[in-house]
């Protein structure tokens, strides 16, 4: 256990898998700022497999990530989906630095239009709920088009039921570079 934990700290990789919940977000934060305070000329390495969530409240989340590695961006961020990448992970993946964003042959990756809302008697706390996910679902595809190019952002326009693509798609969409 402690030389497994020694070879992702001196590899640099960090893996993101399950649920984006606030444990692995600020386990995934702290090495991330652990690597750019020690030697952080090299490269950091993000390894993806994770569904979207059965919740709203993991957005704070996704958004604290994509922020601190777009503000980090510079450090090259290696991203690698090995299994699936839907919803946030999508997005994570391709925050990664261009060039340096990749899926595996076998991968899932996708959008899920995710509108569960949790059960309440009060109709005005729905409807306050599914807003602000619907908020939160539109910041996050402009967000996933900013990172890829404009064929996706014809795609996601259309957006109107769950979309998921191949790894073939997805480079051609410019959310991924290459596949490995």
């Amino acid at each position: 256990s402690i030389m497994l934990s020694n070879y992702i700290i001196n590899s640099r990789s960090i893996f993101l898998f399950g649920e984006l919940n606030s444990s692995i977000t600020k386990l995934a934060t702290g090495l991330i700022m652990y690597f750019q305070i020690f030697d952080n000329n090299k490269n950091i390495e993000l390894f993806i497999n994770g569904k979207e969530n059965d919740t709203t409240s993991y957005f704070h989340n996704l958004f604290l990530l994509h922020d601190l590695i777009n503000l980090l961006k510079e450090k090259k961020f290696l991203t690698t989906c090995i299994g699936k990448a839907i919803d946030e992970y999508l997005l994570i993946l391709s925050s990664g630095y261009n060039g340096k964003r990749s899926a595996h042959y076998c991968t899932i990756l996708g959008l899920s239009k995710n509108l569960q809302i949790v059960n309440s008697s009060q109709s005005t706390v729905i409807e306050n709920k599914k807003n602000g996910l619907n908020k939160n679902i539109t910041l996050m595809s402009k967000l996933l088009i900013l990172h890829s190019n404009y064929k996706f952002c014809n795609a996601l326009q259309a957006f109107n039921r769950n979309m998921i693509v191949t790894p073939q798609e997805a480079v051609h969409y410019g959310i991924i570079d290459s596949l490995v």
